[in-house]
């Protein structure tokens, strides 16, 4: 009877370990398939599959140099403040508006470029403005006889 029950427990350990190796399995492939949100509501990112799929198709590069011109332009506004810029300005003109994640991944992947550009934008040359066309006269520096 003792060996019976010794067979016993050992069949069963046997089946809880191969029940769990199938379980993880199963757990790991429903994962990969569905892409199974983590504990705290964010996706992990899968960078195989994310580099060759999409939801929908990528925003027009007009799109991220806009958003890069906007930054270098006014580097105090956050991703927040900017989307909510682009969206006004280019909603009605050409139907196109950005999330807020997208404009903070693009200013993340370019932070380079929009530092090449503020420099650029900081020292161009000013406009030349023709000759005689501004008239002016400065009495400041100058005192009466």
């Amino acid at each position: 009877m003792r060996a019976l029950f010794g067979w016993l427990c050992w069949i069963e350990h046997l089946g809880r370990q191969l029940l769990s190796r199938i379980h993880s399995a199963f757990a790991h492939a429903s994962a990969v398939l569905f892409k199974r949100r983590s504990r705290y509501g964010r996706r992990k990112p899968d960078h195989a599959a994310a580099a060759t799929s999409h939801r929908h198709a990528p925003k027009p590069l007009w799109v991220r140099r806009e958003i890069i011109r906007l930054k270098a332009l006014c580097p105090d506004l956050g991703y927040r403040k900017l989307a909510h810029l682009f969206n006004r300005q280019f909603l009605v003109n050409r139907g196109m508006t950005v999330g807020k994640t997208f404009v903070s991944n693009v200013i993340r992947q370019h932070a380079y470029e929009i530092g090449v550009l503020r420099r650029k934008i900081k020292h161009r040359r000013p406009r030349s403005v023709p000759h005689n066309h501004v008239w002016a006269m400065d009495l400041t520096g100058k005192a009466d006889a």
